[in-house]
Parts: structure tokens; C-alpha cells; sequence
């Protein structure tokens, strides 16, 4: 499907008008910034939807640290770019601008953009040695030529019409979000996305201040239950007023070989017609796996210390149009400038069994479906939070640059994952992370430094989990990368 749309793509080519760009999830001192300003109520545009579209960076530059500013050049400029990262083993977690899926990877990229076209192609030689068993290799190589972040944008007058796999993060968690993150690898797709995030001119609309919305239409890998099943999204977020964003999200798993893919079924889909009823939707007659919901930001300030109150709720489930049986997550954040270097903490806390909210827990059920058996997964890594279902995690973080050179990033979790113990072997409804429960706590360390146009990140994962419980998916991982800018 993809492949047949990517044709009409190119050949809308001569009607399109001018280059468009945006900022990927990868640089989290430069959210860091951006979040800032808006507790400080110096940007009013929705921040909360990556990737950022590139006019929310012109309507802060003014603001922005050296450290960013820097990160921007290097992605509004044509540009040949070299990473090559080691590792002791695959990382098992991913937060907000760390995306290492792999124990070695080599990457090359080449970004170009024109007054009608961007284009970024990307090749890496990864090891899938400890990668997830969906990817590991049937022969005698443990590599793989990948993809990652390869796309294609063009502008429609405020929107943007792409074709690519490129990284995702919805919603305002840092240390991990429940619907969309960079957790899993990017799924191929073919998107629209608003470019602007200027207010709707109509009276009756107004009230939604400054806003933005993405959809997609992706296809997730052969090697599942259902194979080459769809992934659809669909995301709006706006900004009341100074203070409050709000996000609105949708995911649906639909299609795959041998599943109805027509009209009627999208249909069905959109309007939350495809919950089993007595009366109307057979098992075998459900057309997709969806989740829904909603999150929220409340950012403010005192003196020169900005803070922000978030939260997240993801429903499995959908009675009179609203999303029930949720996963939740809610944190604080503190913006704070010290000697003209931007400091930012974090707690962080979510649930990720069914009806977190409530004492009476379901677990073996989140980003699961009788159907579509292998669940919420795109090659064997969670689509959503990266510590899959029924996890109860508390994450306590900081961001801080000593100056434009170092930066420094350290997170404390407490882990308490699988907390359903679906322990039979090829349970569908097993945490992907670990097969039994698992009580652990990890400490992260991230020291990035920049010497020009070369970039080093070394990086320290330590764990101290009960010596009763054996887990070989999480252990203690060291590892670093390098970066280099043409």
C-alpha cells in the first residue's frame, strides 16, 4: 500500500510550492529551551507534537540558548553526517531523544533541502546481535541495512505531504509517553502535517488559539500475527491560552494480510464503530485494535524559574465516545536558568496496567488484542511506553549544561514491571521487556560534548534489582557514540 501511494506522491511533484522543515525528537536541552519560554509565556505554539514544525523554532530563536541554536544550524543546512555508536548490549528503554535500538550502529545521512523539496536519506549498518527476536537474522549475518528517518516532504500551502519512516513522540512525557514514542523503530508511512501553528481566523474557532495536527498511515512488518498490518494516527494539539496545551491522539492496528482494508472499514474506524456487540461485531468481524485519549500541559512561572503539570490518559477502550479502562501518566517539570545555562528536572510517574486509576487493576490486556495477536509492537518493541503493560514506573530526571560544550543528562528510575506476571511461555499478553515481574532500579548517566562539527555522547546505565529475580533482558549497559557533521 505504501509503495502504490509513494507513486502518486512524486507525481504531485511540479504542484508543489516552496520547501517546508521541521525539528525531529532528538535533542532534549533543545525542548528543554522551548518548554522554558513557554512557562515564561514567551512562545504560545503547541510543543507537545514531535516532530516540531520548524516555524515554532523561528517564533522562539530569538530566545534560544548557543547550544540550540547550533542543533538548528545543523539541521536547516545541507549536510553529510557520520554516527557511529558502540554499546556492551542492545539499550532496553528509551526516553525523549534517546533512540539507540541497536549494540552497534553505523550511520550515514545526507540532508538536502530546495524551494520545493526536503529530502533526508539515511543508511545504517546495525548489529542485531541482542536485538529483539523479531529482527534477528535467519542466516550467518548479525547486520542489517536500515532506513531509519529516511523521508521525503513537500509543502501544500500549510501543510506538509510526506512519504518515510521517521521517529514520533506524542505527548508531554519525558521519560516516556503512552500512545506514540521513539521507543520502537519508525514505521514506514505516508503522513500530513500542518506546518503553521498560526490561530484559526473564524470566530467560532478562535477559542483554540494556536494548533497544529499530523495524520498518518503506516505498515508495520511481515513477521507477526497478522502480517503487514496498517498502523494509523492521528494527532491535534492547541493552546487555549498561554498557560494550557492540550493533545487529542488516536492509533489504530487495522488490515494485514487476509483482513477486510476497504473504505467501509476505515469508515468504521473513524467513528468508533468496531467494539465488539452482541448484535453488531462479531470477533472475527473486528476491524481494528484502537486507542485513544487525551493530554494536557499547564505551564507557568515564578520570578525566572518556569515550571509545567502534565499528565496523559490513553484509553484501551471506547463507551459513548469516550476512551475507557485508561493508562495513565502525570508529571512535574522546573525550568530553571542558572548563570545563563538552562537547568530542567523532572518526576515523572505512569501506570500502564488497565484502570491505573482504580484498585481493581487489569493486567495482560493493555496494548493487546485477541485478534491482532502480537499486540502494540513494531518489531518487537513497544510502540507506546517503553516499558510496555502492566509497569508501574517512577522516573526522576535533570538536563544541564556547565556551557555550550558539556551537556549532562541523569535519570533515577524505580521499576516495577509485568506487574500481571503473564508467565506462560508465548503468552500474547506477556510484557515484552520481561516474562515475569521485575522490581529494579536504574540509574542513567549521558555526557555529550560538542567540538564543532563533532559530537560525542558517553552514556552509563547501571541497575540494582532483587537478586531473587533473574532478568536477562535488563542489565547494566555502557556505551558511547560519535558524531561527525560535513
Amino acid at each position: 500500500m505504501i509503495k502504490k501511494i509513494s507513486v502518486v506522491f512524486f507525481a504531485l511533484y511540479s504542484s508543489l510550492t516552496y520547501a517546508i522543515s521541521w525539528v525531529p525528537p532528538f535533542d532534549p536541552w533543545l525542548r528543554a529551551d522551548l518548554e522554558y519560554q513557554v512557562s515564561q509565556h514567551l512562545l504560545n505554539r503547541p510543543i507537545s507534537t514531535w516532530p516540531l514544525p520548524l516555524e515554532t523554532m523561528h517564533r522562539s530563536k530569538q530566545h534560544l540558548s548557543q547550544s540550540s541554536l547550533t542543533t538548528l544550524r545543523s539541521l536547516s543546512s545541507n549536510t553529510f553526517s557520520v554516527i557511529v555508536s558502540a554499546h556492551q548490549k542492545s539499550p532496553t528503554f528509551g526516553d525523549f531523544g534517546f533512540s539507540i535500538r541497536e549494540k552497534s550502529n553505523s550511520n550515514f545521512a545526507f540532508h538536502h533541502s530546495t524551494k520545493h523539496l526536503e529530502v533526508h536519506l539515511t543508511g545504517q549498518v546495525v548489529d542485531l546481535i541482542d536485538a529483539d527476536s523479531n529482527e534477528k537474522p535467519n542466516g550467518e549475518s548479525n547486520t542489517q541495512l536500515k532506513h531509519d528517518n529516511t523521508y521525503v516532504n513537500a509543502s501544500l500551502g500549510q501543510w506538509t505531504l510526506g512519504i518515510g519512516a521517521i521517529d514520533r513522540w506524542w505527548g508531554p512525557g519525558w521519560d516516556s509517553g503512552l500512545i506514540l514514542t521513539t521507543n520502537a523503530r519508525p514505521v514506514p508511512s505516508i503522513y500530513l502535517s500542518r506546518n503553521r501553528t498560526s490561530a484559526p481566523e473564524s470566530p467560532w474557532l478562535s477559542w483554540l488559539g494556536t494548533w497544529t495536527m499530523t495524520t498518518f498511515m503506516g505498515q508495520l512488518e511481515e513477521n507477526r500475527a497478522i502480517p503487514n498490518a496498517l498502523l494509523w494516527g492521528l494527532r491535534a494539539s492547541f493552546k487555549p491560552s498561554n498557560s494550557w496545551e492540550i493533545g487529542l491522539s488516536r492509533t489504530a492496528v487495522w488490515a494485514g494480510d487476509g483482513r477486510p482494508k476497504d473504505f467501509q472499514v476505515f469508515s468504521d474506524i473513524l467513528v468508533g464503530n468496531d467494539n465488539i456487540q452482541p448484535s453488531h461485531i462479531s470477533k472475527n468481524d473486528e476491524p481494528s485494535n484502537q486507542l485513544a485519549g487525551f493530554d494536557f500541559k499547564y505551564s507557568n512561572s515564578y520570578r525566572s524559574t518556569g515550571f509545567s503539570i502534565y499528565g496523559e490518559l490513553i484509553g484501551e477502550d471506547e463507551v459513548g465516545a469516550l476512551p475507557t479502562k485508561p493508562l495513565l501518566m502525570f508529571g512535574v517539570s522546573i525550568h530553571m536558568p542558572i548563570k545563563n545555562r538552562m537547568h530542567t528536572a523532572f518526576i515523572e510517574y505512569s501506570d500502564t496496567a488497565l484502570n491505573g486509576h482504580r484498585s481493581e487493576q487489569l493486567f495482560g490486556l493493555a496494548y493487546r488484542h485477541g485478534l491482532y495477536k502480537t499486540g502494540y509492537l513494531h518489531k518487537g518493541r513497544p510502540l507506546g511506553s517503553t516499558y510496555d503493560n502492566d509497569s508501574k514506573v517512577l522516573a526522576i530526571g535533570s538536563l544541564f549544561a556547565l556551557n555550550q560544550d558539556y551537556k549532562f543528562r541523569s535519570t533515577l528510575r524505580f521499576l516495577n514491571l509485568n506487574r500481571g506476571d503473564a508467565s506462560v511461555p508465548d503468552d500474547p499478553a506477556n510484557n515484552s521487556i520481561s516474562s515475569q515481574q521485575l522490581r529494579t532500579q536504574q540509574i542513567s548517566l549521558i555526557l555529550a560534548k560538542r567540538w564543532s562539527s563533532v559530537t560525542t555522547d558517553i552514556f552509563l546505565l547501571w541497575n540494582s534489582k532483587d537478586p531473587a529475580v533473574k532478568s536477562d533482558n535488563i542489565d547494566s549497559l555502557a556505551g558511547f557514540s560519535i558524531s561527525l557533521r560535513l
